[in-house]
């Protein structure tokens, strides 16, 4: 008995410090997928969705994603796709630039 909670303190203590992995799925009660979070390679995304009330229908979800340059010539880039239904409905993909422009997208005096 000594041994196990021994483990479970040491287990304890770990995840404490933080939990690593590739992929992440918060689901509800009934399964359903809410939110994942997923690294694989150069790329990585946060989806969240929600249903609609026809049970067949695919979710209307936001993905928010990070793609990684492919050289040195090239820029990462982050974007952020909406899907309604499981078509997609907007995209807005930025290239990370040098220097950055903080006013290419946000007016900052929308008076």
């Amino acid at each position: 008995m000594h041994e196990l909670r021994a483990e479970l303190d040491a287990l304890r203590a770990h995840l404490a410090e933080g939990v690593t992995t590739r992929r992440l799925a918060v689901v509800g009660p009934d399964g359903f997928e809410r939110i994942h979070l997923t690294a694989e390679g150069a790329h990585a995304h946060v989806v969240v969705r929600a249903r609609t009330a026809d049970d067949g229908a695919d979710p209307t979800q936001a993905d928010l994603y990070a793609l990684d340059a492919e050289d040195e010539t090239d820029r990462p880039t982050v974007g952020l796709d909406l899907t309604r239904d499981g078509d997609p409905a907007t995209r807005v993909a930025l290239p990370v630039e040098d220097p950055p422009d903080p006013h290419r997208f946000l007016d900052p005096d929308p008076h």
